[in-house]
């Protein structure tokens, strides 16, 4: 009986191992064309989630809204991205190590630099963006 539970144990950690993806550059880059298809289509609602989901972030989703509905009527609508680095930048506080993909994107109405934060199992732990064209909200 401890010979079958044996194999038994071995057969599900070889599973386990095989459920775990090891992410490539690719496969982060693939998250971010989601995320950015969420803000084209306007579905920043499933971006917040994911965000409040993984970090806690308490901003409500109506001030996220706001927010990215700013940022589209200074920025407009996603065009291209060109990956300028990805490296580990911290530690969440669980141990995991977060991998930084730092993009030059653009936009139909201007670029920006944008930066993706993920765990090195794919969760998306924070987005950041910057833009000449988001520097003053009251024009």
């Amino acid at each position: 009986m401890n010979i079958l539970k044996s194999v038994l144990l071995i057969i599900i950690a070889a599973f386990l191992a095989a459920c775990t993806k090891n992410m490539t550059e690719d496969d982060y880059i693939e998250k971010t064309k989601l995320f950015h298809a969420n803000y084209n289509s306007g579905k920043h609602y499933i971006n917040i989630r994911i965000l409040q989901k993984n970090t806690g972030m308490d901003a409500s989703e109506s001030d996220y809204q706001e927010t990215f509905e700013f940022v589209k009527s200074r920025l407009g609508a996603m065009r291209s991205t060109t990956l300028l680095n990805a490296n580990f930048t911290q530690t969440t506080s669980s141990g995991e190590k977060l991998v930084r993909l730092s993009l030059d994107s653009h936009f139909e109405l201007g670029v920006a630099k944008e930066f993706f934060y993920f765990s090195e199992s794919g969760t998306l732990y924070r987005h950041e963006i910057y833009s000449e064209k988001l520097l003053n909200r009251d024009t």
